[in-house]
């Protein structure tokens, strides 16, 4: 071999090395392109917001990821923040950009708080650059003014309330209310005796008025207004009958409905009528307070006209003749029905029960499964939501067409299995990051992606090992040839 052939092999080895440096490194997953370029999140409250009011945050990822791989979530500091939607863990998963989720948040304490929408990938996170900026105030920063503190209304009889609530601030502000009721004093013209969206204008006066009627008889009760998270903002008594037997006044419920007892799950169970106004686009909450045993415990409804005297009926049920089974397990059945009216006067229907603890664990059901079934010539299954739980109780919303026989249902767990089944969502993406949510949030933050840097890893050994191999071991050049004249 001459010498100049032993120089160029040594040459073409360092381009081999670097050659197989660069395939290795450009081929490898870890340098991936970020599908995921932008995540914008907005809100329409330009407003200061009550303690305990919710607020709205659309969140917004761009880019190329077509597949559900972003997960998107929001982070936030100087503030107190609850999520509220989506409920635990408080982020959604799956996500293509493109793709538009709404969060609900509120603060149970006066901050300024920064929110920034964050989206997730394997191959890191991207922030929106632009924070949304909320302001928190308490409630009590808003003057109110109610009459009566207390009324006298006999049975049939009705009564005007109103709460004017003022805003001496230089700012506008954001509010929520509730007007609660006693049992037997119903709503039957006015506002609407809650919103989760009020704005009380700077230097300006928001004045709610209702008419309350006594449909079903007591001899007392208490009415209580809550603003944001100020359950006692402003109060008033009523007094009703004297006395309510079963004969005299109020010893029947306005329609004719009498009262008895029926038995379902072992328990006594009294039938509960309701008389009622509605008024188109207003909503409409009728609560029940007698029908533990069947588990409802009211009625939500957004009627599309206006009449009176409607008679909303509830009281334990029984199979159709007939029918079979609605579900695996069947808790209870209700019949429920309305008179001078039915469900074609309302674009909303929503049943509200609750099923007992003991029971789910009694007969062994995953309460994930419990459901609502209307009877219609057999049983349709209802969209079926659970809203809250407690150390009792789970709570569950069921949208129905209309009225008839309902049952409450729920499948029993899987016998293979030693426990209920877990649905726990698989966890998102982690990626590295410093926030840390402020003390006593729900949410929990995905904190990054081992894969992807144990793969890094991984291919920075490769590599290290592919050069330290060729530099000590390669072929090294032969002594030049010494070329003699013969």
């Amino acid at each position: 071999m001459s010498c100049g052939s032993a120089v160029y092999l040594g040459d073409n080895m360092n381009k081999i090395i670097i050659g197989l440096i660069v395939l290795v490194v450009f081929a490898t997953p870890g340098f991936a392109v970020q599908c995921l370029t932008d995540v914008d999140g907005t809100t329409s409250v330009t407003t200061n917001v009550t303690t305990g009011t919710n607020v709205q945050i659309s969140v917004t990822p761009s880019g190329s990821c077509t597949g559900g791989e972003v997960t998107l979530q929001l982070t936030y500091t100087n503030c107190s923040l609850t999520i509220n939607d989506p409920a635990s863990p408080g982020y959604y998963t799956g996500v293509s950009t493109g793709t538009t989720k709404t969060f609900t948040v509120t603060s149970g304490s006066q901050d300024i708080c920064t929110i920034t929408a964050r989206g997730t990938t394997t191959d890191g996170s991207v922030d929106d650059n632009t924070p949304v900026i909320l302001e928190f105030i308490d409630p009590s920063t808003l003057t109110l003014a109610g009459a009566p503190s207390t009324a006298t209304a006999a049975y049939g009889a009705s009564f005007n309330m109103s709460i004017n609530v003022s805003n001496s601030q230089s700012t506008d502000t954001l509010t929520s209310y509730e007007l609660t009721l006693p049992t037997g004093l119903t709503r039957n013209t006015g506002d609407p005796t809650s919103s989760s969206s009020t704005t009380v204008y700077a230097g300006g006066t928001s004045v709610l008025s209702w008419t309350l009627t006594h449909t079903t008889c007591f001899t007392s009760g208490a009415i209580s207004f809550q603003l944001g998270d100020n359950s006692e903002a402003f109060s008033a008594t009523v007094t009703g009958n004297a006395s309510c037997g079963s004969s005299g006044n109020g010893g029947s419920t306005p329609g004719g409905g009498s009262t008895g007892d029926n038995t379902t799950n072992g328990t006594s169970s009294t039938k509960e009528t309701k008389l009622f106004s509605i008024e188109s686009g207003l909503s409409e909450i009728i609560s029940f307070t007698k029908l533990d045993a069947i588990g409802l415990t009211s009625i939500a409804l957004i009627p599309t006209t206006t009449k009176t005297g409607l008679i909303m009926r509830a009281e334990p049920g029984t199979i159709p003749s007939g029918a079979s089974l609605p579900a695996g397990v069947v808790y209870s059945y209700m019949d429920v029905g309305l008179s001078n009216g039915d469900g074609n006067d309302f674009s909303t229907i929503n049943m509200r029960f609750k099923v007992t603890k003991s029971w789910v664990t009694t007969n062994n059901v995953d309460h994930d499964t419990i459901a609502l079934y209307r009877y219609n010539s057999g049983w349709e299954k209802l969209t079926t939501t659970e809203t809250n739980e407690d150390s009792s109780y789970y709570y569950y919303e069921a949208s129905t067409p209309g009225f008839s026989i309902f049952a409450v249902g729920a499948e029993k767990i899987d016998t293979g299995t030693t426990g209920p089944t877990n649905t726990t969502d698989t966890p998102p993406p982690e990626v590295n990051t410093t926030e840390t949510p402020a003390a006593g949030s729900d949410l929990v933050v995905p904190t990054g992606s081992e894969d992807s840097n144990l793969l890094l890893a991984v291919v920075v050994i490769i590599i290290a090992v592919v050069v330290a191999f060729f530099y000590f071991f390669r072929v090294k050049p032969e002594a030049p040839y010494v070329f003699r004249k013969e």
